[in-house]
């Protein structure tokens, strides 16, 4: 166990807390990876600014702790299929647009949660036909938005974690490592 301290997703793990995530997994054999990962950023109190659990940064650092076999993680509860493309016949615009914004009725933002996935396939697939890139599923935290307006989609917006390390990106604005892993949550790509 001498490799720790360990700093896995931005988070230094002692010893005494990768034992309390033992302890905690021999306590509740039956416990998910979610449960557990929940219950891990209470524990630590693994918090991203506005309060809510890192919930998805403690599901990766548990990954890397079982595969360091510094933990054993219980088997995961179902099979996770993860799909490179999506449905894209999902909208179909009936004429293109050519009114200014200025012209258009009743715009509104609409954000797309997880747990509508309705809003959510529209929105991969408005991405995947119209982004020059195509759709590919968002990393890390993420906010994706709906454009409505004269009873039709006219787009859709996402946002998502920076990445952990850009050289470019952290030269250019003068970041130190240190400064860096205290300030890469106000970065969005």
């Amino acid at each position: 166990m001498d490799k720790c301290p360990l700093k896995i997703c931005g988070r230094q793990f002692s010893l005494d807390e990768v034992q309390a995530i033992r302890q905690l997994i021999a306590q509740q054999p039956t416990i998910t990876r979610a449960e557990l990962s929940r219950k891990i950023c209470d524990l630590l109190g693994w918090l991203r600014p506005n309060g809510q659990r890192k919930d998805m940064s403690c599901r990766v650092a548990l990954i890397r702790l079982d595969r360091q076999g510094l933990i054993t993680l219980p088997q995961p509860s179902r099979k996770i299929v993860r799909k490179s493309s999506c449905e894209t016949s999902l909208f179909s615009p009936a004429t293109p647009i050519t009114k200014s914004v200025d012209q258009l009725n009743n715009l509104a933002i609409e954000p797309v949660n997880l747990s509508c996935r309705q809003l959510s396939k529209l929105w991969n697939s408005l991405i995947d036909q119209y982004h020059y890139l195509g759709y590919q599923p968002l990393v890390g935290a993420q906010l994706r938005y709906l454009i409505h307006g004269n009873e039709t989609w006219l787009g859709a917006v996402g946002f998502s974690a920076a990445a952990w390390k850009v050289a470019a990106r952290d030269e250019y604005i003068g970041w130190s490592k240190p400064a860096r892993e205290t300030n890469l949550h106000y970065i969005v790509a």
